[in-house]
């Protein structure tokens, strides 16, 4: 039991580390601690999907969209690999394969706001705006305390219109 332990200490100090820099936006500091943590533990679902979202942050859109693809190979289905690999192929070009990993997130966490949010982000971008307003209803239907966020997209896509 002790040295199970004391091997998993490690990588959680280190994942807690690379979720402070991250969250406070200091993608180089979060890289090398996330690194550390997959060289010990190459299928970290935690690490993978923090380092991830570092990359797409950093915009290493295909490094952010291989490590998805390798923590949906861990855990399918997982929906926040589902939503990055949907956004990181977006910001490749291919926004309607983006737009699908997104709705598969949708599917597989209908509470979560963050699919609904970049899909109608991606819609709007790419002038498809009544779809980008269904899809925010859907938000508003199925992540409730979302829902002054999502209609205050949807108001300015109706006013737009």
């Amino acid at each position: 039991m002790n040295e199970y332990r004391d091997k998993e200490e490690p990588i959680a100090a280190l994942l807690s580390a690379a979720s402070k820099a991250a969250s406070s936006r200091q993608l180089d500091a979060a890289e090398p601690l996330l690194l550390q943590a997959l060289g010990r533990e190459p299928n970290n679902l935690n690490a993978l999907d923090l380092l991830g979202y570092v990359y797409f942050f950093q915009g290493r859109y295909a490094e952010c969209a291989r490590l998805c693809e390798k923590a949906l190979t861990i855990q399918p289905g997982h929906p926040y690999a589902l939503s990055g690999l949907g956004m990181a192929l977006a910001k490749q070009g291919d926004v309607a394969l983006g737009i699908e990993k997104l709705e598969a997130a949708m599917t597989a966490a209908p509470e979560q706001p963050e699919p609904y949010w970049d899909a109608a982000v991606l819609l709007i971008e790419a002038q498809e705006p009544m779809r980008a307003a269904s899809i925010l209803k859907k938000g508003i239907e199925f992540s409730p305390r979302n829902a002054s966020r999502f209609s205050a997209l949807l108001s300015k896509i109706e006013t737009d219109e």
